[in-house]
């Protein structure tokens, strides 16, 4: 059953984005508000995170290193990792925020 976690980050539109763990799929998502209309709750969904055939778990996040940037952290249980993502700027990651 897939896990969601809702992460307020208002900066780029009035509604939240919200973080799926796609569970048995492998993959953890992102879907992002499609528009800023108050009355349009529509999203696309992004992939982020791609394991493979495992388990992904619950995404947990914070500012952990206090650059005012989000971290992601992604668990893998096949993997026995986890995969950490930042919302910081840079041409190597994924979200380009």
């Amino acid at each position: 059953m897939p896990v969601i976690t809702v992460m307020i980050l208002r900066r780029f539109s009035s509604r939240p984005m919200v973080l799926v763990s796609g569970d048995d799929d492998g993959r953890a998502y992102f879907l992002e508000p499609r528009s800023n209309n108050t009355q349009d709750w529509t999203y696309t969904k992004n992939a982020f995170h791609d394991a493979g055939s495992g388990t992904v778990g619950q995404i947990a996040f914070a500012d952990v290193d206090g650059d005012d940037f989000i971290d992601l952290f992604v668990p893998n249980y096949n993997l026995n990792d986890i995969s950490v993502y930042t919302f910081a700027q840079s041409d190597h990651i994924p979200f380009g925020y």
